[in-house]
Parts: C-alpha cells; sequence; structure tokens
C-alpha cells in the first residue's frame, strides 16, 4: 500500500545514513590507531583494555590525545550507546 511504503523510505533512508556514519567512524578509529602507533615506541597499538567487557583498547591511551570524539566508539544504531554513562559523565 501506499501508506507503508511512504513509511518504509525514511526508515530505510536513516539507516542508509547510520551505516554511512558507522564506516565514517570505522575510518576514525583505523586512523586514531596509525596515529598512535606511529608516535609509539615500536609502533605498537594501543594496550588492551583491562577489563574484558570493555573495548578492545584501552580507551584512556589515546583520549583525548587522538580520539578527541568518544561518540565514534558507539555504533550509531545502537539505541543503548550513551557515551556519558558509560565513562561516568553526569547527563
Amino acid at each position: 500500500s501506499p501508506a507503508a511504503f511512504s513509511l518504509e523510505a525514511p526508515k530505510r533512508a536513516r539507516e542508509a545514513a547510520r551505516r554511512s556514519s558507522c564506516q565514517n567512524n570505522l575510518k576514525q578509529l583505523g586512523l586514531v590507531f596509525k596515529m598512535y602507533s606511529n608516535e609509539s615506541r615500536g609502533e605498537k597499538f594501543p594496550p588492551k583494555a583491562p577489563y574484558e567487557e570493555n573495548f578492545f583498547f584501552n580507551v584512556r591511551s589515546v583520549y583525548p590525545e587522538y580520539l578527541t570524539d568518544l561518540n565514534i566508539i558507539f555504533c550509531p544504531s545502537d539505541a543503548l550507546a550513551d557515551t556519558g554513562e558509560f565513562f561516568g559523565e553526569e547527563g
């Protein structure tokens, strides 16, 4: 029906925008790791996260010098992602 189609088009466009944002976030993370490793002794990546339920790398080793926007760590499609809550900031 035309009504269903008119509701699906904006939904698809939003999801396409989220996918594009996710790709950009991954590219930005790659640049963060590249910059960190270029300046680190032995050209190593950032250290592993101290807790397994945390990220795969220690965010404190790259933030804020290399990683200035914490939002790039989170998936734009994840409705549960809340950077302020995760990093202990009050909203």
